[in-house]
């Protein structure tokens, strides 16, 4: 984990926005439609969407952005050293998987994504499948809810405070206790 402050500061993030952070793949196992559909609506608390990360999907997601008006940054592909400072920058990491692309509708694999984010200290929203449910405790390290943009949307309009992201972020490097390589295996 990483100042917060500092991390903004030494990648040139200048926002007291609620900073929404993807990291990772944009393909067909990860779906950011629903957030980037649903953040239009939401201007109170101001709340921004940042994306570090490439593939065949990132194009598309730019110019759905742009056509709902959404003002997102698109970082494209970082060095891996830096995306703990990325991490450390944002205040909800998200995770947002499209079980419908996994057999049964089941995210079948472990994500490494979302301890990176937590061993980062920042609490997370993602689905709740697979492996996923037993890493983040919903209300406490994290949230869990479907991949809707109706689902988003109301996530939204009760987003906590970012002091209570803070906090919410702490617990989730507290829960990283139970995750290792060994029992992943």
């Amino acid at each position: 984990p990483m100042d917060q402050q500092t991390a903004r500061k030494s990648l040139k993030i200048w926002t007291d926005a609620t900073l929404l952070l993807y990291v990772g793949g944009m393909d067909e196992y990860h779906d950011l439609d629903p957030v980037i559909e649903a953040l239009p609506a939401i201007r109170q608390p101001p709340v921004e969407l940042h994306v570090v990360g490439d593939g065949e999907y990132r194009a598309r997601c730019e110019e759905k952005a742009a056509r709902v008006g959404l003002s997102a940054r698109f970082y494209g592909h970082v060095d891996h050293s830096l995306v703990p400072r990325y991490i450390s920058a944002a205040d909800l990491c998200i995770a947002p998987y499209r079980t419908s692309a996994c057999h049964n509708g089941i995210l079948p694999f472990s994500t490494l994504k979302i301890p990176e984010y937590m061993a980062c200290g920042r609490a997370v929203a993602s689905v709740p499948s697979g492996p996923i449910e037993r890493l983040i405790e919903d209300g406490v390290s994290g949230f869990l809810f479907p991949k809707q943009v109706s689902a988003w949307t109301a996530f939204l309009k009760t987003l906590p405070s970012r002091e209570k992201l803070g906090q919410m972020g702490a617990a989730a490097a507290q829960g990283l206790d139970s995750v290792s390589w060994e029992k992943t295996a």
